[in-house]
């Protein structure tokens, strides 16, 4: 209800809201809004979500199901848990690190030799490499799904950096990036809805200002798709 009462005050209300039907069941006024901004800012700026999935596989390899969570396109996937355990491999290049930088009694490449410096920064950075586990990750839109390779037996999770459709604008947090441009679209759909009902009285001469208020539900709708263009992670939309 939040996204339905912040629009219902930056129209003034309740001076205005009464042009607007809102009934407890069927269609109304408010879920037209809502349909055409979740249309629009769906296919311009998604929400960007973070999920941390314990249903990791059990073995080296395996998939996620990520169907129920509404995802249609993630960009990073990293693991988390419990601190990594070194393997044999970051063993040996610690044990010749360590040795190494024992025979001038320091670790610290302030008092190293250039020759003895540029090889720690070498066996440091071999150690790196085979400390962390060549973990792999790819995720399959057609089927929802989210492949891994090389899980490390450390994981107890996956973390997900992904995009998801949204499904009621209640469900968005009012600090979210987007926010103000799906307020100011559905501002201007709902100025232009006033302004039809405005231009249908008249009486003894007098008559509401129904265009000023249809033109300016346009402006505000122009603007807003302005914006979702000018910020939208994939330029020209989903559709392009």
């Amino acid at each position: 209800m939040a996204f339905k009462d912040d629009l219902k005050r930056s129209l003034g209300a309740p001076l205005f809201d009464v042009e607007l039907h809102d009934t407890t069941s069927g269609d109304n006024d408010y879920k037209y809004i809502e349909r055409r901004v979740l249309r629009r800012i769906n296919e311009f700026i998604p929400y960007q979500v973070i999920l941390v999935k314990t249903d990791i596989p059990v073995n080296a390899s395996g998939n996620l199901d990520l169907s129920d969570d509404n995802i249609f396109a993630v960009t990073n996937a990293y693991l988390v848990g419990r601190k990594q355990q070194m393997t044999a491999e970051a063993a040996i290049a610690w044990t010749t690190l360590y040795s190494q930088a024992n025979i001038i009694n320091t670790l610290w490449p302030s008092n190293m030799p250039a020759t003895d410096y540029a090889l720690y920064k070498n066996e440091l950075h071999n150690m790196r490499k085979t400390y962390n586990s060549d973990f792999n990750w790819k995720y399959d839109t057609t089927v929802s799904k989210l492949y891994l390779q090389n899980v490390p037996s450390w994981a107890t999770g996956v973390g997900v950096e992904a995009y998801r459709f949204i499904d009621s604008l209640d469900d968005v947090d009012d600090r979210y990036l987007y926010y103000d441009i799906a307020l100011d679209y559905a501002e201007g759909l709902a100025m232009q809805m006033i302004g039809r009902k405005f231009s249908k009285y008249k009486h003894d001469g007098l008559e509401l200002p129904g265009s000023d208020y249809i033109s300016q539900g346009l402006e505000r709708i122009t603007k807003a798709e302005e914006d979702m263009h000018n910020q939208a992670p994939w330029p020209g939309g989903l559709s392009s």
